[in-house]
């Protein structure tokens, strides 16, 4: 060591001697390494010798000599780490104190370092005016516990950095702790709240005044630690799993402590031993996940030299080193075999090979057997008679539409499935096609064809057919074949739905027949917005009837709309109308508008016309407008006309007439303007604005009762359309209020009462032609 020492002061002095001539320490300074790569055991070091520097040493061996080892790299896989204080090299002994670059390990579980370390470390010398920087960091993805048992250096230093994902716990087993600053984040890639920092020897109130201050916060939660005593039993808790009903595995950690199968049980050992386990596969099932305190550990155990079991097949070893607290083993199992079952339903049965011999599951029955993993078994899907095949379940999941099936000679499906599970496969009754046919004299026909057999089936009118249709095979063919004259029409619905759509028909015109044809189950080529399976159960309606086209009528403000038919009768009502116009027929559709209503415009198909000049729009003497529509109107393409009449109210004059009766009639138009109808005149008039159709009626009585109010001679009295009573009858020079609305153009409206004074013509009854009677005298006609 002696002679160590001098070459390396010897080193020094040339290097004196060199700064003279340079002026400064240059670059290449030679810092006594002695040995790059020192192993120990998994753990890689360099190892230096800093007897030379003036600053605090590392390690003293002897005044004034020291030596750093410096961790390199963790190899192995080891799942708990411990770096020792010290390591031995070439006779010296160098006292671990920094990491160097980045240490990289996925196994390590636990790491403890047993002295100071830092994870940055800067050696100065201030004879030679010179430095050295040692720094590192932990990559430790699978990282869970790290124990400091010595000081945590320069943990201030932004180059430190703890790259542990997964890390859960900090034991700080010193007085001194780190001096932080800053956040967590400044330290470590790991989210501190989800760590658990552990220190020891503090009072409570010192544990709560450091849990104030900045970093330590910032932990899950800081906590004291109180190591066990020696000679302290911990627990081992260990649960072994069933990877299905009966089928586990073997677990043991020594001749009489073990679980075979599955169950739970309580297990002691010394605080701080090291405590060993075996696992193996059972007869059926291996193991699939270990846990130790929720680390799997499978992936780092081992083949152990001799089988601890007595028939467990392919064993595993796993060491837990010094067990500092309560432990909880959990063994999770998978299966070496597949477990099927397979199932049938009622009407028809499922067939396989087992063990050499065939097997028949029944419908209604099932049966269960296991199957090496990744063997397959081939399953036969055979119908009773009368029943189809309908669909195939896995684990509940229907399967059909992803399952390869084979048809075989004798009608029945073949399969395979891999991967266990419940196999279930269900039947359904030969489906037939239920048809009904009305109307019409042609023929009607479906026709089933399978190879060279050809089925037809006539369908006659309202006696419908039912028609089996057993499953589908490759070459199979239905067609549906409707004979129509040429003044009918077809309608088909299958299940409700209208598929009329789906025939062509041939030729365009005249005497036609509808066809539909398919030679597969999917119709697809028909453009629905589903598909139609039309070997599923259906029913199918066929209604022939005598050609039509459709007349739709409309109007605006509440007008009336009638149909005149043929035969001379008619429908009415409000806003539109519609009806069949059959070949050879000729329809009147009437448009009756409100009273002072004018058509304003007309449109036949939605295109406006010219009113004036339209032959077929006549415009009658009630003014009601009248438009003939025959067959031939109704254009061939949609088969519909549209009729749009459009009305608007128009200005003229009112004529009011009262009766003996009443003192006077007062009339308030919509713009506020009165027009009063004094000493019992029996008439007067105002003309009305051509926006103006609202005004009120009061007519004040004297004892006597307003029995009716006439418009044109019509009793409205009850017409909520043109009158609303809006006062009170009351005798004695009281009111009765009348609202009328949209009332326009030359119109008479008439007060009767009970006083029949104006009944002109004595016949007991005030009509319009007495009203009339009565005009012509007040305006000097008669």
């Amino acid at each position: 060591m002696a002679t160590k020492n001098l070459l390396a002061k010897l080193i020094i002095l040339l290097g004196l001697v060199t700064a003279g001539v340079q002026g400064a320490w240059a670059d290449g300074y030679y810092y006594g390494l002695i040995k790059s790569g020192v192993e120990y055991g998994d753990l890689t070091f360099d190892v230096y010798d800093c007897s030379y520097l003036n600053s605090q040493p590392l390690y003293v061996k002897k005044d004034p000599s020291s030596y750093l080892a410096v961790l390199k790299s963790i190899g192995g896989n080891a799942s708990e780490v411990v770096v020792p204080a010290t390591v031995e090299y070439d006779g010296e002994t160098y006292k671990v104190g920094a990491i160097g670059g980045e240490v990289t390990n996925n196994s390590v579980y636990k790491l403890t370092f047993e002295s100071d370390i830092a994870f940055y470390r800067q050696v100065e010398s201030t004879t030679m005016m010179d430095q050295h920087t040692f720094s590192g960091s932990l990559y430790l993805p699978n990282l869970h516990t790290i124990v400091f048992k010595g000081n945590v250096e320069n943990m201030n230093y932004d180059m430190h950095r703890l790259n542990c994902v997964n890390l859960e716990e900090i034991y700080f087993m010193n007085n001194v702790l780190p001096t932080f600053t800053g956040t967590w984040s400044d330290y470590s890639t790991s989210r501190a709240d989800n760590i658990t920092a552990y220190v020891v020897n503090k009072t409570e109130d010192e544990l709560s005044t450091l849990k104030a201050q900045p970093v330590w916060r910032e932990f899950k939660d800081l906590l004291l630690y109180t190591p066990n005593p020696e000679g302290v039993n911990v627990n081992i808790y260990v649960t072994v799993e069933e990877a299905s009903p009966g089928q586990g595995v073997m677990f043991q950690i020594d001749g009489d402590r073990y679980i075979y199968g599955s169950g739970s049980k309580l297990f002691q050992t010394m605080i701080h031993s090291n405590l060993t386990f075996y696992v193996a596969d059972g007869s059926k099932a291996t193991p699939k996940q270990v846990f130790v305190n929720g680390r799997d550990v499978l992936p780092f155990m081992t083949v152990p030299e001799t089988n601890p079991f007595y028939n467990g097949a392919n064993p595993k070893v796993y060491t837990i080193s010094n067990v500092s607290g309560d432990t909880y083993i959990r063994v999770i199992a998978e299966d070496l075999v597949d477990q099927y079952t397979v199932s049938a339903g009622q009407g028809g049965c499922v067939k396989f090979d087992f063990n050499g011999v065939q097997q028949t599951v029944e419908g209604g029955h099932s049966q269960s057997f296991p199957l090496a993993k990744g063997e397959s078994k081939s399953l036969t899907i055979r119908p009773d008679e009368h029943f189809v095949f309908d669909r195939f379940w896995c684990d509940g999941i229907d399967m059909t539409d992803v399952t390869t099936f084979t048809k075989q000679i004798d009608g029945s499906l073949a399969t395979t499935v891999e991967g266990g599970g419940q196999y279930l496969a269900t039947f359904k009754p030969v489906p037939r096609q239920l048809f009904g046919r009305y109307g019409g004299d042609g023929n009607v026909v479906f026709t089933r064809k399978r190879g060279s057999v050809t089925m037809p089936y006539n369908i006659p009118d309202s006696e419908p057919v039912s028609v089996p249709l057993p499953a589908w095979e490759d070459g199979d063919e239905i067609m549906l074949s409707i004979e129509v004259h040429a003044d009918e029409k077809v309608r088909v619905t299958r299940n409700g739905m209208g598929v009329t759509e789906m025939f062509e028909v041939s030729p365009a015109t005249g005497d036609r027949t509808y066809t539909f044809k398919a030679e597969e189950p999917e119709a697809t080529r028909l453009s629905m917005e589903n598909d139609i399976n039309v070997w599923d159960e259906a029913t199918w309606v066929i209604t022939i009837e005598k050609a039509y086209k459709i007349i739709n009528a409309y109007t605006n403000n509440d007008a009336l709309v009638t149909f005149v038919r043929p035969d001379g009768s008619a429908i009415a009502k409000e806003n539109s109308q519609h009806a069949r116009i059959y070949e050879g027929e000729t329809y009147t559709v009437k448009f009756i508008p409100k009273h002072g209503e004018e058509l304003k415009s007309f449109e036949i198909g939605w295109s406006p016309i010219d009113i004036e000049n339209e032959s077929r729009l006549v415009k009658n003497d009630d003014g009601s407008y009248s438009f003939t529509v025959t067959y031939d109107d109704v254009p061939d393409i949609e088969n519909v006309i549209d009729l749009v009449a459009v009305f608007e109210s128009t200005a003229g004059r009112v004529f009011f007439v009262t009766t003996t009766g009443t003192d006077y009639v007062d009339v308030t138009r919509s713009n506020g303007d009165c027009v009063s109808f004094n000493n019992r005149v029996a008439m007067e008039m105002f003309d009305l604005s051509e926006s103006e159709n609202t005004f009120e009626v009061k007519p004040f009585t004297n004892l006597d009762e307003v029995e009716k109010v006439l418009l044109n001679g019509e009793d409205v009295t009850n017409d909520s359309r043109y009158f609303v009573e809006t006062g009170s009858t009351t005798p004695g020079g009281s009111y009765v209020s009348y609202n009328f609305g949209s009332v326009q153009g030359n119109s008479i409206i008439q007060i009767v009462y009970k006083n029949r004074r104006y009944d002109v013509n004595n016949d007991g009854r005030v009509t319009i032609s007495d009203v009339t009677k009565l005009v012509n005298r007040i305006l000097g006609k008669e």
